[in-house]
C-alpha cells in the first residue's frame, strides 16, 4: 500500500496524463483541423466533415490516446503498478462511456429525421452482388461496434478486478 501512495508515482503518471492530453490537443488542431475551442465545431476528415462539441471529440481522442499510452505503459511493467492500471481503467471506463453515448446518439439520430429527405435507390431495385455488398457492410459494422463495445467492457471489469487484486496483496504484505 506504500507504493500507491507514494506522490512520485502518481507525479509520474500525472505527467503522461497531461502528456497525452497536450498530444490530443495537437492532434484535434493540426491533423483533424478543428476550427473552433468552445462551442459546436466543424472537423474533418479526408473528405468528410463533421459537427459536434469540441469537448466531445477531445474527450473522444484523448480517451484513445490515453487508452494506448497506459497499455504501453502497463504492459512494459507487466500490469504490476497499480497507478498505471488504475488510471488505464479510468481510460478505458472513459471509453466505454463516450461509445455508449455515441450509439445512443446514432440510434435516436436513426429514428428522426431534423435535417429534410435523404433520397436512396431502393434495396429492391439493386443487383444481386450490389445486395450482398450492402449487406456485407452492413453486418461488418455491426459486428465491429458489438465487440468494440463488449470488448471495451470485459477489458474494464478485468482491469477493475486486476486493480482490486494490487490493492490486495499490498494490504497483505
Amino acid at each position: 500500500m506504500k507504493d500507491l501512495l507514494t506522490p512520485k508515482r502518481w507525479c509520474s503518471e500525472l505527467l503522461w496524463l497531461l502528456l497525452s492530453a497536450i498530444f490530443s490537443l495537437l492532434l484535434l488542431f493540426t491533423f483533424f483541423k478543428v476550427t473552433s475551442v468552445f462551442g459546436d465545431t466543424t472537423f474533418g476528415i479526408g473528405d468528410t466533415y463533421f459537427i459536434a462539441e469540441t469537448s466531445t471529440f477531445f474527450f473522444l481522442v484523448y480517451a484513445a490516446i490515453g487508452s494506448w499510452t497506459f497499455i504501453v505503459r502497463a504492459s512494459a511493467s507487466n500490469f504490476k503498478n497499480t497507478v498505471q492500471v488504475i488510471f488505464l481503467t479510468l481510460f478505458i471506463g472513459l471509453s466505454i462511456y463516450l461509445l455508449h453515448q455515441a450509439l445512443l446518439s446514432d440510434m435516436n439520430n436513426g429514428l428522426e429525421n431534423e435535417g429534410g429527405w435523404i433520397i436512396y435507390a431502393p434495396f429492391s431495385s439493386l443487383s444481386f452482388q450490389d445486395k450482398l455488398s450492402v449487406l456485407g457492410d452492413m453486418f461488418v459494422q455491426g459486428v465491429w461496434v458489438v465487440w468494440l463495445y463488449f470488448g471495451l467492457i470485459i477489458s474494464f471489469i478485468g482491469l477493475f478486478w486486476r486493480v482490486l487484486w494490487l490493492v490486495w496483496n499490498k494490504n497483505m504484505e
